[in-house]
């Protein structure tokens, strides 16, 4: 009549860890390339949360051919791998050739500044934000009016 073979209990049994097996390693792929990826972009976002800089009072002046927006920053506190400081009048990016700074600031240290300018900006809001490599970070100073000088 007929022959009712299947696979055996120890077969089936094996079967079912094998494939367990094969999932869990397939899930382990995907979440440590998830972690791993996720873990080196933690490491600009730390550099940005951490750093704390502060603006001294900024002075425009007319320089005959421009105006020159004179200051200080302060590094108070975050990470020593500062590479530039980008300065902002009322949240417009300056060009970093119309920057103007002898060497980056370490921490607890302050460094003058000068800013090159078409126009006098007296008036206007001056702020700054660290970058570390390739990551600039948002506006962490406290921003100052520029007074006229």
């Amino acid at each position: 009549m007929g022959d009712k073979r299947g696979i055996s209990e120890v077969i089936s049994t094996v079967l079912m860890i094998l494939l367990v097996l094969a999932a869990i390693v397939i899930l382990w792929v995907v979440i440590s390339n998830f972690l791993n990826k996720g873990t080196v972009d933690l490491g600009g976002t730390v550099d940005c949360v951490n750093t704390n800089l502060k603006l001294g009072s900024a002075v425009s002046k007319n320089n005959s051919d421009s105006w020159n927006v004179t200051g200080n920053v302060q590094f108070i506190s975050g990470s020593t791998q500062l590479t530039d400081l980008i300065f902002y009048v009322n949240g417009l990016e300056l060009n970093s050739s119309k920057v103007l700074i002898n060497a980056l600031p370490k921490i607890g240290e302050s460094r003058s500044f000068i800013l090159r300018l078409e126009n006098d900006h007296s008036g206007h809001t001056l702020a700054v934000a660290p970058k570390f490599g390739d990551d600039l970070c948002s506006i962490k100073s406290n921003e100052v009016i520029i007074q006229g000088g």
